[in-house]
């Protein structure tokens, strides 16, 4: 069974850019750090069977577990080690937590025995091949704890298949959740959701010498996070699978997260000896939720529905709808769609443009003024676009003959200040100083005057200066006044 959320809700304006680090450093561990750990690997069973540490540690398991009257267990590794060779008896003995800790312990074979020296020598020969392998020497291995291991381990991958399974879900996963939450608050939350499983995985196999690998509990635990935070309102799209079965379905994001964890409950009960962490994953959910609640108590719920596809796919082909009436001069079904648009979405500024425009072909002046006000307020409200402020600014003061906010009269001064548009700044300079003026006029004054000396109109500049020093005499531009007139 297949889960997997799909989010649009990121873009190259704002881009998920912590997930795709997350995901190039997963690749680079693979492609670079294990390239050759197939054939290091290799050399690791070939040194257990040529130097016949294999036929001395299949005699003594085998042994060991005729003691332990493990009769299927026997046969099975017999039917196994006749199959595999030495990578079967290998790992046989490695997944073997009562034997392999033996073995560690160097109790197997008594210590006075005249086997035990060469079996040790070439024991000590075998460790050290086995921390040549990335896997064995940082995957996380419960039975042989390591502090670092359990960070270690969610960067490497048993192969290609499990790498590109793992970094789809990451990216979909956490696409969306880094949009949702703080980004510093997202990365440690990746790392100690991954941390966490693990040490849950070693509450539980708290023997095993297996070595686990993936970051899949990481990915779990952005799965729990991400359930808590959109909770019952957001609602995800997915794509499930069910064998054959496949499709796509709205769901509430919270309806994922007992889902998951009855899909790898499930898959634990039917997968006993699997070397699939399913019960690391349900730490990581664990986990992840519990930060997800974290979350919520810090900064609140999310604000938008994630992968919320059919409403991104609805504004498209509205707008889509909107340019091709206009292009066919049908002005009213133009100014219908891109009105719809902004009903949705009321700062769209690509809408905003297109109705102006149908605005001014259909020669309705006094809707054509209200929406340049609306895209106005909205330009002014976003960095970047003076230049297409200015020129509206001139068109709306040349044709609309009406006047507008006094907010809005003050933040685009402010811009064209800033933009060294010093004839609309002045103008809307002096429009705000009539009646009860700004709040923050002093301030607009002061930007004015030094956008004047930096163009070199140094008396326009000394004008605002006294302005402020005679009208408003106790504010702090006051003061920054004096010092820029008597340096």
């Amino acid at each position: 069974m297949l889960i997997v959320p799909l989010s649009s809700r990121s873009g190259w304006s704002n881009p998920p850019w912590l997930t795709i680090l997350l995901i190039l450093a997963n690749c680079a561990v693979f492609f670079f750090f294990q390239a050759d750990e197939d054939a290091r690997t290799a050399d690791l069973l070939e040194y257990y069977s040529s130097s016949g540490l294999y036929r001395m540690e299949k005699s003594l398991y085998e042994k060991f577990l005729e003691r332990q009257g493990r009769n299927e267990d026997l046969e099975s590794f017999r039917k196994a080690s006749a199959r595999g060779g030495a990578a079967a008896v290998y790992w046989t003995i490695e997944g073997d937590a009562v034997f392999s800790r033996m073995l560690r312990q160097g109790t197997v074979i008594p210590r006075g025995s005249p086997a035990y020296a060469e079996w040790r020598k070439k024991r000590a020969r075998l460790v050290r091949l086995e921390k040549d392998v990335p896997a064995l020497a940082y995957g996380y291995r419960p039975a042989g704890f390591r502090w670092y291991t359990p960070l270690t381990y969610m960067f490497l991958h048993g192969g290609i298949m499990h790498l590109v399974g793992n970094m789809v879900f990451l990216w979909l996963i956490g696409s969306i959740l880094e949009l949702a939450c703080n980004r510093a608050a997202y990365a440690g939350g990746y790392i100690l959701a991954g941390y966490l499983s693990a040490l849950f995985f070693g509450l539980i196999y708290h023997d095993s010498n297996i070595p686990l690998v993936g970051a899949s509990g990481a990915i779990a635990g952005l799965m729990g996070a991400l359930t808590v935070i959109y909770g019952t309102g957001g609602r995800v799209r997915i794509f499930y699978s069910l064998g054959f079965i496949f499709g796509y379905a709205r769901v509430r994001a919270l309806y994922l997260l007992p889902v998951w964890v009855g899909n790898e409950l499930l898959q634990q009960a039917l997968n006993e000896n699997s070397n699939i962490a399913y019960m690391g994953h349900v730490g990581g959910l664990v986990w992840g939720a519990l930060l997800g609640l974290l979350h919520l108590k810090t900064a609140g719920p999310a604000e938008e529905d994630c992968g919320d596809e059919e409403e991104v796919d609805e504004t498209a082909s509205l707008m889509e709808e909107g340019m091709a009436k206009l292009s066919a001069l049908e002005l009213d079904a133009a100014r219908s769609a891109f009105s719809a648009v902004l009903d949705r979405e009321p700062g769209n500024i690509q809408a905003l443009r297109h109705l102006l425009r149908t605005e001014k072909m259909a020669g309705d002046g006094e809707s054509w003024a209200r929406t340049a006000l609306r895209l106005m307020n909205r330009l002014s409200s976003v960095p970047g676009g003076e230049d297409e402020l200015v020129q509206l600014y001139r068109e709306y003061r040349k044709n609309a003959g009406r006047g507008m906010g006094r907010e809005l009269a003050f933040n685009m001064a402010m811009r064209f200040a800033g933009a060294g548009a010093l004839d609309c700044a002045s103008e809307l300079t002096a429009v705000l100083m009539k009646g009860p003026g700004h709040r923050n006029l002093p301030a607009l004054l002061l930007a004015l005057a030094r956008a004047f000396y930096r163009q070199g109109q140094d008396e326009k500049g000394l004008s605002c200066l006294e302005v402020i020093r005679r009208k408003y005499p106790q504010s702090p531009e006051s003061e920054a006044a004096a010092r820029i007139m008597n340096p």
